[in-house]
């Protein structure tokens, strides 16, 4: 792998390399729900996208204030 890798590019190279069914979990009502690598992608990119719209810019400084941890996050 590139040393020069940012965090968020990990998950692609994963999606190319090595896709996972189970990349996030999570146990809901007593469930395990799983969340594969394609849909990891498809959910920072509407997430990205929805901020693009919003007027969010490059150097634009956001915030996430959350109560619990989760894999949506």
């Amino acid at each position: 792998m590139n040393s020069n890798y940012r965090s968020f590019d990990y998950i692609y190279h994963q999606q190319k390399n090595h896709p996972n069914p189970h990349c996030l979990n999570i146990k809901r009502k007593g469930k395990w729900e799983a969340f594969d690598t394609e849909s990891i992608i498809q959910k920072a990119e509407e997430l990205s996208h929805g901020l693009l719209e919003l007027g969010v810019k490059p150097g634009d400084k956001i915030a996430l204030v959350i109560y619990s941890n989760r894999p949506e996050w």
